[in-house]
Formats: structure tokens, sequence, C-alpha cells
């Protein structure tokens, strides 16, 4: 079996939505009988441990989780050498999340509730149903191995890269930034992953992250969901943090460090 399955959080292990695989085509098969299995039918998916036996069993290779709620996942293809883009989704989300077995795309698995909208754009796919990962247990960042609850902070991911098709009425999405910057940052010290944005706030870093860039981008990554992506007032309240360093304001590109961060 290829699966480490001692980095699978418990909160996973203990729910029956587990299935075996096998081949190239990767088709899931059922850890009871032996046969196929289907992601969208629960009657062919088995607990854990059924499913780690019916790899012994019938000589599967690996396990598979099948996403149904009140857990979803995303996908992201070909993407490992992109680490901006991959840091920018697991920063953001900060839940389960591992290399796929391609060893080259990348698995998060959230527990929470999709928003309505499109489902695959490129190489970003998010699901709720319907499909199921390939659990290989090798995991991005050993900061992320718990489930947890995404529903708010998948909101900032799907509206950038999975956008609707109908055009968004600009008066409306205004109304919704009305905080001011002070706010914001209290707003965001209160919050569940509060203790994230203090530590960054403040300018500590050092041994959570392996370069500041990467911290600034994780501060950015939190002000875009809690500016509403209000690029003018990222700005100001970055510029009030603890990161705030000369680099910021350094030329790029016809742009700057900062701006291209935001």
């Amino acid at each position: 079996m290829k699966t480490k399955i001692e980095n699978i959080p418990q909160e996973l292990k203990a729910v029956k939505q587990w299935v075996c695989w096998v081949g190239s085509d990767k088709i899931p098969k059922n850890p009871k009988s032996g046969g196929n299995a289907m992601s969208n039918n629960p009657d062919t998916w088995a607990s854990f441990e059924d499913a780690v036996a019916g790899c012994e069993k019938y000589r599967f290779d690996g396990l598979g989780f099948c996403l149904a709620p009140p857990y979803f996942g995303v996908d992201l293809d070909h993407c490992l050498d992109n680490v901006d883009f991959c840091d920018e989704f697991v920063e953001t989300l900060q839940s389960y999340a591992e290399i796929s077995k391609s060893g080259s795309g990348l698995h998060i698995i959230c527990k929470g509730t999709l928003p309505k909208g499109n489902r695959r754009k490129g190489g970003v796919e998010m699901y709720s149903q319907g499909r199921y990962f390939i659990c290989t247990g090798n995991l991005y960042n050993d900061k992320y191995k718990n489930v947890v609850d995404c529903t708010e902070t998948i909101k900032v991911l799907h509206s950038k890269y999975l956008p609707s098709d109908t055009p968004k009425i600009e008066p409306r999405r205004v109304e919704l930034v009305d905080f001011d910057d002070t706010e914001v940052i209290d707003r965001a010290r209160a919050c569940r992953t509060g203790g994230l944005f203090s530590m960054l706030y403040e300018g500590n870093w050092e041994g959570v992250y392996s370069s500041q860039s990467e911290a600034d981008l994780a501060l950015c990554n939190q002000l875009a969901f809690w500016t509403q992506r209000n690029a003018d007032q990222m700005d100001r309240i970055f510029r009030s943090s603890g990161l705030m360093r000369p680099k910021w304001d350094q030329k790029r590109s016809g742009s700057t460090y900062g701006a291209i961060t935001i």
C-alpha cells in the first residue's frame, strides 16, 4: 500500500468515506467486496480500517477518501514548482494538505461548505461530492495535519480562481467594505485564526516560515479576506505591521514588491 496512513487526520479515519484504488487509471475499488466502488455511492464506501484491510486482502495500490458533506476538497494540478501559488492556498485554508499521487500536485481536505458556482478552471478544482481523492499521507507542510472549517476562508480563493461566469455588480461589492483599518485589525485578531494574524502583524515569522517573503504573503492573504481585497487598505495595514521593511517599496517589473505581493 502506498499511503502513509500515520499522517492521515484521525477525524477522517473516523468516518466511513473510504475506498481503495488500483492501476494507472486510479479505479476506485470497494474495500469489502473487491469490486468497483463509486465516488457518488456511499454503499460502496467503507471505514478506514476496512479500507486498509481491503488493500492488503486484494492487493490494491492505496486508499482514497470520498468527498461528501461536511467535507470538501481542493485539488491543485501541477503546482509544486510554484511555491507562492501553493502557499497562498495552504496558508489561507490552514487545513490538512498533502502532495498528490503524481508528486506534482496538491490536495487539501477541509470541513465546511463550498461557495456556489464553478468547480473547475485550469488547474484548480473544488468539490464537495461526486469525487474522491487518492490519499498519500505525504504532507505538504507539517504545520497543517488537521482538518479545519474553511467555509469563510475558501470564499476568497474561490472568488479569485473560480469566478462566476456572471459579471458581479460592482456597487454592491463596494458596499461590503465597511471597516476602518483599526476595526479590520481588531476583527482579524479576534477570529479563530487570530493568533496567526497577531503573530504576523507583529512581525514574528522566524521559526514558522522559511523566509519573510512567505510571511508577507501569508499576512496579505489574511488582509485580503478581512478587507474584501481592498488593495489600498491592505497596503496601509501592512505598512503599519512589524513585517514592513524597505523591500516593500523596491521596484519590480514596472511595479513594486509590495504591490505585486498584494
